[in-house]
């Protein structure tokens, strides 16, 4: 992992939760091998994920569900690192707008918060290649969880 992503979640570890174990960066994350490309504490953050030609749709364009997932992990990360404890996405919504090639070596995920209240979070993100063409559009409505509300 490099020295940017290795920072980032070592400053979500610091924001335990009593009753939750928590890992950063997820399992899922790792398997995505995205990594953290920059960020500008609570207003967005940009995530580098790589074309893995594994997750090859019939017509040879990276699979949208691969991609929609990233989107999801992207926003469990930002959204933690705003409300400083975890978050679920109560809805997300993704596009493609444009078909990704699978010789694409990377895209660059970018999570911006567009509006925020005590109890929810409205994230927005764009999936972007290397010229800047856009391929897909995103959005989340977060909610931070809460161990005891969990049973209800």
């Amino acid at each position: 992992m490099d020295n940017l992503s290795e920072q980032f979640f070592k400053a979500l570890d610091q924001y335990q939760v009593e009753g939750l174990s928590l890992k950063w960066p997820s399992h899922s994350f790792s398997e995505l091998k995205m990594s953290v490309a920059g960020v500008q504490v609570g207003k967005s953050i940009s995530f580098i994920l790589p074309c893995n030609p594994l997750y090859q749709d019939c017509m040879g364009f990276l699979h949208p569900g691969y991609l929609s997932f990233a989107f999801n992990e992207a926003f469990y990360c930002f959204a933690f690192s705003i409300a400083n404890r975890p978050c679920i996405p109560i809805q997300t919504n993704f596009s493609l707008i444009n078909p990704i090639p699978i010789t694409s070596s990377a895209l660059t995920i970018e999570i911006s918060i567009s509006a925020k209240s005590r109890k929810l979070l409205l994230l927005t993100g764009k999936a972007k290649n290397y010229r800047e063409k856009v391929h897909a559009l995103a959005n989340a409505i977060v909610t931070p969880y809460s161990v005891s509300n969990s049973s209800e």
